[in-house]
């Protein structure tokens, strides 16, 4: 499995489908990162999906080049880049599509809140302070997932 920290570019079929399979076991939340080597945003966002798996260690991150693995960005409905999907347990449960870092970053965070909190939702307060003031959802993201060891 890609090493916990750091960002597994899956540049084969059969790697894409051994980490997702073993994301799929792990019962870890996979955040895909459907890239292209052509792709401006996608190189300016590449240093923060690279710096969120760093602070997320319990999240398993992978980059699929969507140049090099048509049939998985198509099999994915992959239709811009960058695309982040995040998967749990096989099954997509958010997808987040252009290279705004706060949007990605807080959909990630809130993916794992819900997941981790006992209630069936977030509370809506929370939701709305965390979209409100995005500067300091980053901050906060690390912090809880630090605590919650997600």
């Amino acid at each position: 499995m890609a090493e916990e920290g750091q960002v597994y570019g899956c540049h084969t079929v059969d790697a894409w489908k051994e980490q997702f399979q073993k994301g799929v076991e792990s019962k870890k939340l996979v955040v895909v990162d459907f890239t292209a080597s052509w792709c401006g945003p996608c190189r300016l966002i590449a240093p923060i999906f690279a710096e969120m798996a760093k602070k997320m260690p319990h999240v398993l991150f992978l980059k699929v080049d969507v140049d090099e693995l048509q049939s998985v960005a198509t099999e994915h409905s992959v239709e811009a880049m960058p695309t982040f999907l995040l998967l749990k347990d096989g099954q997509i449960v958010d997808k987040v599509v252009g290279a705004d870092k706060e949007h990605c970053c807080l959909t990630v965070y809130l993916v794992l809140r819900e997941k981790n909190k006992p209630a069936p939702m977030l509370d809506a307060l929370e939701s709305i302070w965390l979209v409100s003031f995005p500067w300091i959802s980053d901050t906060l993201v690390c912090e809880e997932l630090s605590y919650l060891q997600i």
